[in-house]
C-alpha cells in the first residue's frame, strides 16, 4: 500500500464500479464539507492518496454487468472480469486506505469519521442526512443495479464464470484493509 500524507487536494476515491464510491463520496462531503475527486480510472490516480472500497466479486460484477446492460440496452462486453482483476491488482499496490464495502454500508458514519480523523480533518456533522440519488425509471443512472431487470440475468451469467482470481485478489485486498484505532 502507498504511504502519502493525505489532504483534500491530493486525495482521490478510486474504486471498481459498483463498490460504494458514491456512498463514500456523499458521506465525506456531508460530514467534512469537502469534495474529493472520484474515479474508476487507475490512470487518473497517479501521485494521489487513494481511498478505495472492496466488495465481494460476484456482487460487484453482477451489479456492474447489470448497469452496463441497462445503459447499453441489454448488451455487455465480457471484459469486466479482466477489468476487475486489473483494477484490484493496481489498488493492492497503490491504495493508501482500503475499506470493506460491507462495513461502509453497515455504518457509513463510523467508516467516514475514521477516514476524516485519519486524514487529520475536522468532522462538521456526525450524522448528517446523506444525499442519495433515487432510482428513476426513465433515467439511465442506476443507484442500485438490483432494481434493473438485467441484474438477475447478469448474476446468472457470472455464476458460470471462473471468478477464482477475482476472489483471490478480493481476499488479498481485504487482508490489507486499513485498521483505524
Amino acid at each position: 500500500m502507498k504511504k502519502l500524507k493525505p489532504n483534500p487536494t491530493n486525495t482521490i476515491i478510486l474504486t471498481v464500479p459498483r463498490s460504494g464510491s458514491n456512498l463514500l463520496e456523499n458521506t465525506l462531503e456531508a460530514m467534512a464539507l469537502i469534495r474529493i475527486t472520484k474515479t474508476h480510472s487507475c490512470w487518473m490516480a497517479k501521485k494521489n492518496f487513494i481511498i478505495t472500497t472492496v466488495r465481494d466479486p460476484l456482487d460487484t460484477l453482477a451489479s456492474w454487468a447489470a448497469m452496463r446492460m441497462h445503459y447499453r440496452d441489454g448488451k455487455i462486453n465480457k471484459d469486466i472480469v479482466a477489468q476487475y482483476c486489473s483494477s484490484y491488482r493496481y489498488l493492492i499496490r497503490n491504495a493508501s486506505v482500503i475499506l470493506d464495502y460491507n462495513e461502509l454500508v453497515e455504518d457509513p458514519y463510523k467508516v467516514t469519521n475514521n477516514i476524516i480523523n485519519y486524514m487529520g480533518m475536522k468532522t462538521f456533522f456526525h450524522a448528517p442526512k446523506i444525499k442519495r440519488n433515487p432510482d428513476v425509471p426513465k433515467r439511465r443512472y442506476l443507484v442500485s443495479s438490483t432494481s434493473s431487470d438485467y441484474y438477475k440475468i447478469a448474476r446468472e451469467m457470472l455464476e458460470q464464470e471462473d471468478l477464482s482470481e477475482c476472489y483471490s485478489l478480493y481476499e488479498q485486498a481485504l487482508s490489507l484493509k486499513t485498521k483505524f484505532d
